[in-house]
């Protein structure tokens, strides 16, 4: 919204730009739009990027390819595989332009950051189709098929060889469907700031950040401080500490957007939180820990880990558990009840609450939803 407002004033620029193909990016990925909204939305950024943006049209490949840069092409099917094109010198040095580029990529998780087997593992669309958690046998059969060696398939993707990742972008594409993976690809965005970074990895390192959690701020560390840096009561402290934390957090997302270095420093942090959530929603459904009624499912998680304790990877934990449901549950009743998500730590004196619905607009969801916030005693943050 803010980029419509700035473009009708003349007054965008490619950072503004990028801003907004990372929001765009986030609602995507996150399920807050469809894939139709996603799709016109993406089309009138991609219009903004190539007016922006100066051009050399490779006829053989298909994709607008900005002079002198490595970038992903389309290859004869339309899906892609990674290349090389140096159409030239760039005549403008590395000032703002020649730096986001349109293009087609997989819908693994930071796979250029990780092995091919973990992003493909950990990724919650690949989670959603693919039932690895009895055995990963799927996925290994699929790298089989393609001829991905083991080895290559576990190693660090930038350490493959390259006649291993040509196998591997020009044979997924014929077997994706036939394991129960519909959509490979999305189309996105790149940027060169100077490091090549994907749009949907900016997205996952930042909101892994801004969810980042203080492991010391607990009842036991409030209880060792002396009386003259005690506040009046823990509640109290873990209100202060926890917003200083947000803060530290919002400004090294900041700086990630648009800083290569922070970005680097930031995606350890982004891959051992989404192992963590893969593993608690594969822990979940394994166990059986969603609870049944009539109206609704539920599932209580007792002395949750900090890292749960935050709205955004709460609900990213059960959109993945509501996606596995409507996937492989053998009662498609239940795929369609209202589900909600209650976690609490042992050091925090609130709950924490998330919830999806069908139809979120229905008044009976709104009214069960406010009764169910007033019964509680402890304090309450609903999402």
């Amino acid at each position: 919204m803010t980029y419509l407002f700035a473009s009708q004033l003349n007054a965008t620029t490619n950072e503004m730009l990028w801003c907004a193909i990372l929001g765009l990016t986030a609602q995507y990925l996150y399920h807050m739009i469809d894939h139709s909204r996603y799709a016109t939305d993406y089309q009138f950024l991609k219009s903004e990027v190539l007016f922006r943006v100066p051009q050399v049209y490779d006829f053989d490949v298909g994709h607008l390819t900005p002079a002198g840069f490595k970038t992903t092409v389309l290859n004869k099917t339309g899906l892609t595989k990674e290349g090389s094109k140096n159409v030239g010198r760039n005549p403008l040095g590395s000032f703002e332009h020649y730096r986001i580029v349109p293009l087609y990529d997989y819908r693994f998780y930071m796979y250029r950051h990780w092995s091919i087997y973990e992003a493909m593992a950990k990724s919650p669309y690949i989670v959603s189709h693919v039932s690895y958690w009895r055995g990963r046998n799927d996925l290994i059969e699929l790298l089989a098929k393609i001829g991905l060696r083991k080895a290559d398939g576990e190693s660090p993707y930038k350490s493959i060889q390259v006649e291993s990742r040509t196998n591997f972008h020009d044979k997924i594409p014929l077997y994706h469907a036939s394991f129960g993976i519909p959509q490979l690809y999305f189309e996105t965005f790149c940027k060169y700031q100077p490091m090549e970074v994907n749009a949907a990895d900016v997205v996952y390192c930042v909101t892994s950040i801004l969810s980042k959690c203080d492991p010391s701020i607990n009842q036991q560390t409030f209880e060792s401080l002396a009386p003259n840096q005690q506040t009046p009561n823990y509640d109290e402290y873990y209100r202060k500490k926890s917003s200083d934390q947000l803060k530290l957090n919002f400004w090294e997302g900041y700086d990630a957007i648009c800083d290569s270095e922070t970005f680097k420093r930031i995606i350890q942090n982004a891959l051992d939180t989404e192992d963590f959530i893969i593993q608690q929603a594969i822990d979940v459904w394994q166990k059986n820990k969603i609870s049944k009624t009539t109206s609704l499912r539920y599932c209580f998680l007792e002395d949750a880990s900090p890292i749960l304790m935050n709205p955004h990877s709460l609900s990213l934990l059960l959109n993945i558990l509501v996606n596995m449901s409507k996937t492989f549950s053998k009662n498609s009743k239940h795929t369609q009840k209202p589900m909600i998500m209650v976690a609490h730590d042992s050091h925090s004196p609130a709950y924490l609450v998330v919830g999806w619905h069908p139809d979120p607009a229905k008044k009976m969801y709104v009214e069960r939803r406010k009764a169910m916030e007033d019964s509680f005693t402890s304090p309450l943050l609903a999402c």
